[in-house]
């Protein structure tokens, strides 16, 4: 009797709301999910890990100004196998990078390359949609390297940009489809890994 492979254990980074972490978290509930949840953790405190520890997730919170954060962010998601940045504000330190190279999962509101790098998250990335005059919109995930925004795209949700949206409405048109997209990049890259 072949052995059944086990499932790819996550590590999700927040630094809000953790709506996106929400997603996966639900998703990871199922029986059919092929994850587990090992950790959320964050670099500030952020009402996501309240969630997280409702649901019996083991939370961290990570001191961002610390000399040993970068450190300690690696130590924490060390033994996870993939890592995804679910509204995770701070940029990765480069050893962590590297050591998980093509482990790391991010999701960015906006069409990527247009309107990604730093500095550029969040309502500030709707109202450059919107400055630009751009007609569509949407939500990208992609591979994380140690460019800001500019790792190797997996999937992409589009939405038209109305005339009368502001960033606020722009912004909640896109979060639903960054919670579905979200999670089915990452179901499909555990589903992958554990072929392997």
């Amino acid at each position: 009797m072949l052995a059944l492979a086990e499932k790819p254990s996550v590590g999700i980074l927040i630094s809000g709301q953790g709506s996106n972490m929400l997603s996966i978290l639900q998703d990871a509930e199922r029986p059919d999910a092929p994850y587990t949840v090992r950790l959320v953790a964050a670099d500030r405190s952020a009402p996501g890990l309240a969630l997280a520890k409702a649901r019996g997730v083991p939370t961290l919170l990570l001191d961002r100004k610390s000399p040993s954060f970068e450190e300690d962010l690696l130590q924490a998601v060390a033994s996870c196998d993939l890592v995804v940045l679910a509204g995770f504000l701070s940029i990765l330190p480069p050893k962590l990078v590297r050591a998980f190279k093509g482990r790391i999962l991010n999701i960015h509101p906006s069409l990527l390359p247009a309107h990604g790098g730093r500095g550029m998250y969040g309502k500030k990335v709707h109202a450059a949609v919107l400055a630009q005059g751009d007609l569509i919109s949407g939500c990208t995930v992609h591979w994380v390297e140690e460019g800001v925004d500019t790792g190797a795209i997996l999937a992409k949700a589009k939405v038209l940009v109305l005339r009368e949206d502001t960033p606020e409405t722009l912004g909640a048109r896109i979060l639903p489809l960054e919670h579905w997209l979200l999670v089915a990049a990452l179901r499909q890259i555990a589903e992958e890994r554990m072929k392997r």
